[in-house]
C-alpha cells in the first residue's frame, strides 16, 4: 500500500515510511515549539530591563507578567483557530504554517526597541498553540490504533529536548547580547522546507475532505436541480 508523496520520484511513499514521516515532522515540531517557548522565558528579565531602559525590578516584573499573560492567552487561541484551519487545509500544511509563524516571529523578537514591540513578536504562541494541535492530530491519524499511545507518550519528551536545546542556546549565546538567543529561534522555519517537500497530508483527513467535498457538491447539484425544476413549473 502507498500514499501520494509529492516530489518523490515514483509519486509514492509506503505506509510505514509516511508513520515515521508523520511522527519524527510532528515530534520535532514540538521540540523547536519547546525551544522557542523557552527562549522567551530565558530572555525576558534581560530583554525587559534593556527595552524598558530600568533596573527597577517591580517594573520589569510587570511588563514582563503582561508579556506572559498574552502569550498564554494567544497559545490558547492558537490552538483553537489552527485545529480549524487544519480541518479545512489538511495537516501537514498547517503544520509547516504554524512552526513558520513561531519561528519567523521568535527571530523577529529580537530585533527589538520596545517593550510594546517584543510583545507583538511574542505572537508566535498562535504558531506554538497551533502547533502542539495539529501536530497530535497529524500523528494520530497516520499511526494505527497499536501504536498511537506508545508513539504520543514518547512525543511528550520532545519537551524535555527543547528545554535543553534553550538552555544551551542561552548558555553560549546569552553573555553576548539577548538579542542572539531568540535569533537562533529562527532556526525551524529552515527546517519546514524539508517537511513541506516529504510528509504527505493525513490519509484520514484526505478520506474525510473527499466525503466532505462529496456531500457540498451532491447538495449543490441537488439545489439547483429542484430550482430549474420550480421555474419551468412557474
Amino acid at each position: 500500500m502507498a500514499l501520494t508523496l509529492p516530489g518523490s520520484r515514483d509519486g509514492t511513499v509506503g505506509v510505514m515510511k509516511y508513520q515515521k514521516l508523520a511522527f519524527w515532522s510532528a515530534f520535532l515540531g514540538y521540540v523547536f515549539d519547546c525551544m522557542d517557548l523557552n527562549i522567551f522565558t530565558l530572555v525576558l528579565v534581560p530583554s525587559m530591563r534593556e527595552l524598558l531602559q530600568t533596573t527597577d525590578r517591580d517594573l520589569v516584573q510587570q511588563a514582563g507578567s503582561v508579556v506572559v499573560a498574552v502569550k498564554l492567552i494567544c497559545w490558547g487561541i492558537g490552538g483553537v483557530l489552527f485545529g480549524i484551519v487544519a480541518d479545512r487545509f489538511g495537516r501537514a500544511r498547517t503544520l509547516v504554517m504554524t512552526i513558520l509563524i513561531y519561528a519567523v516571529f521568535t527571530g523577529l523578537s529580537g530585533l527589538a526597541r520596545s517593550w510594546g514591540a517584543r510583545w507583538f513578536a511574542r505572537n508566535s504562541c498562535f504558531g506554538i498553540g497551533g502547533e502542539w494541535a495539529v501536530g497530535a492530530a497529524l500523528v494520530a491519524e497516520a499511526l494505527p490504533d497499536e501504536k498511537r499511545d506508545g508513539a504520543m507518550g514518547f512525543i511528550q519528551s520532545s519537551f524535555a529536548i527543547g528545554f535543553l536545546m534553550a538552555a544551551i542556546v542561552n548558555w553560549v549565546l546569552g553573555p553576548y547580547s539577548w538579542r542572539w538567543v531568540p535569533a537562533y529561534g529562527f532556526l525551524p522555519a529552515l527546517w519546514v522546507l524539508s517537511v513541506r517537500r516529504r510528509v504527505p497530508e493525513s490519509e484520514r483527513w484526505i478520506s474525510v475532505s473527499a466525503r466532505t467535498q462529496g456531500s457540498i457538491a451532491t447538495g449543490m447539484d441537488s439545489r439547483q436541480a429542484h430550482i430549474h425544476a420550480a421555474s419551468r413549473k412557474g
